[in-house]
């Protein structure tokens, strides 16, 4: 009797133990680590905590080291997230240039998307970057990958580089409506940057 009381209490306590887990497992997954929203959430806020401090002191490169590092992330969410933030330090990343031309180069849409923005945001500093992007543009018309390309190229290129505008005017005689008018906006990017440094124009601005 004592035996069987003493197997009914332990199978008792393990169900209750069992329960508990259970409860433990699903409250982690709405309300902690493993939620992807809070996950995002704190990838996001720790990814601007970086580009704050990268700013604050463009001399201290580790906080947007850890973001170049964070391209190379086994996650294509903290990949992107990362070309994200890079894009949003400006000119001053001109380092994570050619970690952005790898990741752009990379068999994920979403992260290489970004990653086009990203060299646009940086400007002419991410000049070297223009053969890839060209090239992304030519390849993936009918992607979001070669229209951010299309446009990042007008922020990017020289305003004379004969290559970039060539892969603009052909893009904008491509049948993908988007492509044409990624295109279209960065052959208008690239004309008003030839404006700006045209001697020419530079009387009539400064009479303004």
């Amino acid at each position: 009797m004592t035996v069987k009381c003493n197997r009914e209490r332990l199978l008792i306590v393990g169900a209750v133990c069992l329960a508990l887990a259970v409860c433990l497992i699903v409250y982690e997954i709405l309300f902690g680590a493993w939620n992807p929203f809070n996950r995002a959430e704190r990838l996001n806020a720790r990814m601007e905590q970086l580009r704050t401090r990268f700013l604050a002191k463009p001399t201290n490169v580790a906080p947007l080291d850890e973001l170049i590092r964070s391209l190379r992330s086994d996650e294509s969410f903290e990949r992107a997230a990362a070309a994200t933030y890079i894009g949003r330090i400006g000119p001053q990343a001109e380092r994570a240039v050619d970690p952005l031309v790898e990741t752009l180069k990379s068999n994920d849409p979403y992260s290489a998307r970004e990653a086009a923005r990203a060299l646009g945001e940086i400007g002419p500093s991410a000049r070297r970057s223009v053969p890839a992007l060209i090239q992304i543009v030519k390849e993936y018309p009918d992607s979001d990958r070669g229209w951010f390309a299309a446009e990042a190229l007008g922020k990017v290129a020289d305003s004379n580089d004969t290559n970039a505008v060539a892969a603009l005017i052909g893009a904008t005689n491509h049948s993908n409506k988007l492509l044409r008018y990624d295109a279209s906006v960065g052959l208008r990017n690239l004309e008003m940057r030839r404006h700006l440094h045209d001697p020419q124009t530079q009387p009539a601005r400064r009479g303004l």
